[in-house]
């Protein structure tokens, strides 16, 4: 039987393992991604250096990226990390140069208990308001080490245990750094040296741009990163020879960090530059009453942005308000007779991990800089493919088979009554002796085995997520439901479910982010996904009521031991009854069994009620779902402390459930006698089990501890859905 599910999960798991594990070079959004036979498109450019991450200081590997793209060309690299060219000779002398960094934070705390402390780096941070830290908690981050990349996720409270922390969200201020918490599946500090992380590495959001309508790219910090591929098309562009005097080009470092990379650029040039144009990411801001207020910018589409009337020549750059990050910089003495002007993009929601440019504005920004270079273009180079940096998978983890199960059924959405997709794909990892039916709530549904007794086990395959309630005129979606905290879904990339495709999108920053009083916002979700009005979006298969939201997610190994991924809640119980259907023989069992892949579990046990009506026999039910545990640094352990790897937990007392303790005494037993680790506990909230109790029918639920419930990065440790699978084979088999 074990060689048989292997074979059948090696063979229809792998592209969604290999997904899960190289997620940072791989284009999840659209699908897309560049063959040696391609040929890259300045979209396709702009998108990979978004994978790379840049945190100021750190730029090194979108550096080494940038040079790639024009490796024909004299490039030289500072000390500092500096990118440039130098074309033509004499004067007059001009400087382009665009930044490659971006915000993020820096390891500052490596704790005895594998949770590590960051810091932001520079004080960039303000042009994103009361909210940038805020968007990334409950997110996943990747940690830049000497080693490669290793993932993590900045820690949230579970949504079930908000009464242990005795908060109500409504009146939490918004998230700040200092209270940040990363997880990076280690259970010790020498687990984290292991990973290869170090004092002040630096982390930043996971990369997952994505590019709406096939003209917009969102991401963080993409106006920087598009504006350098723009440099990059236009040095390609430029023929040194007919350039009139020197032109530089520069790709800096350290511009959100006070502007250090260009500062360092024109102090030691031996000449002082007659131009400077300079790419800046804060348009859009001014300064009132001392303090950064974000103002109005043209709409994307529009152009480029400068903030210097006299337009150099280029009657169609667009004036706009503008705050640079350096102010101090237009002060300096060597730039007594230099003449400096800002160019910008048009950019929807600023700041944000869902920054959003219009490729056509990018492309003007490449034609302006070959403008203001003054030289006469030629015929680029042929471009070379893209290659996309990989986070290389770690060789002999354990759990690998039962890691690749999961990953399958994570990369599967189905939100609330909408689980088709996952019931289909649960069908085909199921063994061939099982015979399934599909009942009037949509349960999949199999019984098998003989005697007396009838036990069900119970595994919910839907997840949280949203349903579209209506489109508004000018096509942007409005929202139902309720997935957790909603703030962990503001400004993040989503997937907008139809019929017949996932559409490409971002959920919304709430208005008037920027000066934010409360965690909690005030207003129903949104989403934007690239158009302009209401037919436009029907046009695409939108329709109210019925289309739902999501947030991409892929899986990842932590650790040794872990899994950090979306949806955990329940794939992870319909992983486990998929394991054991492939370990029993049903000819062996003296018991009846069903196994139950339910509907609806997480807006109202809606399945569960439909097979409580229909199963009267039942001598017990075991709902096999969560344990939502304290094990996580802003829990309080009074309550639900089952901690991970520790094994599997028999949920005995949650809100609406106390399991008989004849119940109890006997699976404790069945565990001791088979040395399987089991823990026993309570916490919050209720499972599929409860519309059983209602008919007399006891309940049990089966459970693996689990962090960071109804949230982005759930947590589970392999030994522990290891040690379930290992309890529920031997009840069934009992």
């Amino acid at each position: 039987m074990e060689g048989k599910l292997k074979k059948r999960i090696n063979r229809v798991l792998i592209i969604a393992f290999l997904i899960g594990t190289i997620s940072l070079c791989c284009n999840t959004q659209t699908g897309k991604q560049n063959s040696s036979q391609d040929k890259p498109t300045l979209l396709d450019e702009v998108e990979a250096l978004a994978r790379i991450p840049s945190v100021a200081g750190r730029e090194n590997a979108a550096a080494d990226f940038i040079r790639s793209r024009m490796s024909d060309l004299s490039l030289k690299q500072d000390a500092l990390g500096n990118v440039v060219v130098t074309l033509g000779s004499g004067k007059p002398r001009r400087l382009l140069a665009a930044p490659m960094d971006e915000p993020g934070y820096v390891i500052s705390g490596i704790q005895q208990d594998g949770y590590l402390r960051i810091t932001a780096v520079g004080n960039s941070f303000n042009f994103g308001g009361a909210l940038a830290h805020q968007f990334h908690q409950g997110q996943k981050v990747v940690i830049s080490t000497k080693s490669g990349l290793v993932y993590g996720a900045v820690t949230v409270g579970s949504t079930h245990l908000s009464r242990s922390r005795q908060e109500n969200s409504r009146d939490l201020l918004p998230f700040a750094w200092q209270e940040a918490y990363v997880d990076v599946g280690a259970e010790s500090a020498e687990e984290v040296t292991a990973l290869g992380i170090q004092m002040m590495d630096t982390a930043c959001l996971i990369k997952r741009p994505t590019i709406l309508q096939e003209n917009m790219i969102a991401a963080p910090a993409i106006q920087s990163k598009a504006a350098c591929m723009a440099l990059v098309e236009a040095a390609r562009r430029l023929s040194p020879s007919r350039i009139k005097g020197t032109v530089v080009l520069a790709w800096t470092v350290l511009e959100t960090l006070n502007g250090r990379g260009i500062d360092a650029i024109f102090h030691s040039a031996s000449d002082p530059f007659e131009e400077m144009y300079v790419f800046s990411s804060t348009f859009g801001f001014s300064i009132q009453e001392r303090r950064i207020r974000p103002d109005t910018v043209p709409p994307l589409g529009s152009g480029v942005l400068t903030d210097n009337p006299d337009n150099q020549g280029l009657a169609d750059l667009i004036l706009a308000p503008h705050t640079p990050i350096q102010r101090g910089r237009l002060q300096s003495p060597r730039l007594k007779n230099t003449k400096i002007y800002h160019l910008g993009l048009p950019t929807r929601y600023q700041w944000t991990p869902v920054e959003l440019v219009h490729i056509h504005d990018v492309s003007k920004l490449a034609d302006v800089w070959v403008k203001l270079a003054g030289g006469k273009t030629v015929e680029p180079a042929a471009v070379p493919p893209i290659t996309h940096p990989v986070a290389l998978a770690r060789s002999g983890l354990p759990h690998t088979e039962l890691s690749q199960l999961l990953a399958g059924l994570i990369a599967q959405y189905g939100v609330s009554r909408a689980e088709g997709r996952v019931r289909d794909y649960i069908q085909t990892l199921l063994p061939q002796w099982m015979k399934t039916a599909t009942d009037e709530a949509g349960n999949l549904i199999a019984t098998f085995g003989e005697g007396d007794e009838h036990i069900v086990f119970i595994a919910h395959m839907d997840e949280t997520g949203y349903r579209v309630r209506s489109i508004l005129d000018d096509g942007r979606l409005l929202l139902a439901g309720s997935a957790g905290y909603p703030w962990l879904w503001e400004a993040q990339a989503a997937l907008i479910h139809t019929e017949s495709e996932d559409i490409p999108a971002v959920f919304e920053p709430r208005e008037g982010s920027f000066r934010a009083e409360k965690r909690r916002p005030s207003e129903a979700l949104s989403v934007y996904l690239g158009v302009n009005t209401k037919a436009e979006a029907e046009a695409l298969g939108i329709k109210s009521g019925k289309s739902t939201v999501t947030m991409p997610k892929q899986m990842q190994r932590i650790g040794t031991y872990r899994i950090l991924a979306r949806g955990l809640d329940d794939r992870a119980g319909c992983a486990a009854l998929i394991k054991v259907a492939h370990t029993i023989d049903p000819s062996l069992l003296k018991r009846r069994i069903t196994f139950a892949f339910s509907v609806g579990e997480e807006i109202g046990l809606v399945g569960a009620i439909t097979l409580a009506k229909n199963i009267r026999d039942a001598t017990y039910v075991c709902p096999v779902d969560t344990f939502v545990s304290s094990d996580a640094p802003l829990e309080a352990s009074v309550n639900a402390d089952c901690p991970l790897g520790k094994g599997a937990v028999l949920r005995v007392l949650e809100s609406a459930n106390f399991t008989p303790q004849y119940l109890v005494n006997n699976v404790l037993y069945l565990a001791r006698k088979n040395r399987i680790q089991v823990q026993v506990g309570n916490t919050f909230g209720g499972t599929d089990g409860g519309p059983f109790v209602v008919y007399g029918i006891p309940s049990l639920p089966l459970s693996w501890p689990g962090r960071y419930s109804h949230s982005p990065v759930e947590v589970l440790d392999l030994r522990d859905l290891d040690a379930l699978i290992q309890l529920i084979t031997t009840m069934v088999q009992q």
